[in-house]
């Protein structure tokens, strides 16, 4: 017969809740062909469960890009991946891509996660492309050739779809070109040092290029030498409804300002 103070012993076995992968929220992207790409999203990760896992992300389409793309979470902790995408080399209208997320350790692995992406049709009129610079050198121009033959600069400030808002001689700019109307066709912007008080590489150009009130692109910090006196910034290739900004980014010593054929270096 056991004895009054003797203590009996129980053994209870937890049972620790296995890893559970949780992956929250679709995703949306837009963006205008030709335009600035959107803007970075983001979406979570997240282990319910009662262990760690392990997990990684992988995407469908070559275009979208996950940052990080795995890693390691304990109980209850959650995981930001942010999602960016080049839509450069996709047409018009609406595109889709999965996001898989494993995980060797969660019973409810792989999760999916849909990202919808709609690209629009370029704005096709009033278009901006915005010279600036520093002091020195105090003259910079602005030249575009146009696909119907014209030929916007200092010489030729108003042509028919397009125009030059000034020729700025005593440094910083702006000098703004317009295009009243896109016609379908190669546009040649350059830009021109036409004092010799300064070079083009250490003079701070800028060139913006605007659709509407939208920066579609920024370019800066031309490659170059210190004879040069032409960059040659970008070619906008126009077939309707599509435009695309194509950075030519290239020097030229010389070149016939009047002429009515771009510079092809």
């Amino acid at each position: 017969m056991r004895s009054p103070d003797s203590a009996a012993t129980t053994t209870v076995e937890v049972q620790r809740v296995p890893a559970q992968l949780s992956v929250c929220c679709n995703l949306a992207f837009q963006a205008a062909r030709g335009g600035p790409p959107p803007a970075p999203q983001q979406f979570t990760i997240s282990n319910r469960g009662g262990r760690p896992l392990n997990w990684s992300a992988s995407a469908d389409k070559g275009w979208v890009k996950l940052n990080p793309d795995r890693g390691t979470l304990q109980p209850g902790k959650q995981a930001t991946v942010t999602v960016t995408v080049d839509l450069s080399g996709l047409p018009e209208g609406n595109h889709g891509a999965w996001i898989t997320v494993t995980s060797p350790e969660a019973a409810n692995s792989p999760q999916l996660l849909f990202m919808g992406v709609q690209v629009k049709p370029a704005t096709l009129g009033n278009w901006r492309i915005v010279l600036t610079w520093g002091a020195k050198p105090e003259d910079l121009d602005s030249h575009l050739w146009t696909p119907d033959g014209e030929h916007i600069w200092y010489g030729n400030e108003k042509g028919r779809r397009a125009d030059l808002d000034k020729d700025d001689t005593d440094g910083w700019g702006p000098e703004t070109v317009t295009i009243r109307l896109l016609v379908d066709g190669t546009y040649v912007y350059a830009v021109k040092r036409f004092s010799d008080d300064g070079t083009l590489r250490e003079s701070g150009v800028k060139v913006e290029v605007l659709s509407a009130a939208t920066l579609v692109r920024s370019f800066t910090n031309p490659p170059c030498a210190l004879q040069d006196k032409w960059w040659v910034v970008f070619k906008l290739r126009v077939r309707e409804p599509s435009v695309d900004v194509e950075t030519v980014n290239k020097c030229l010593r010389s070149f016939n300002e009047a002429s009515s054929v771009p510079p092809n270096p």
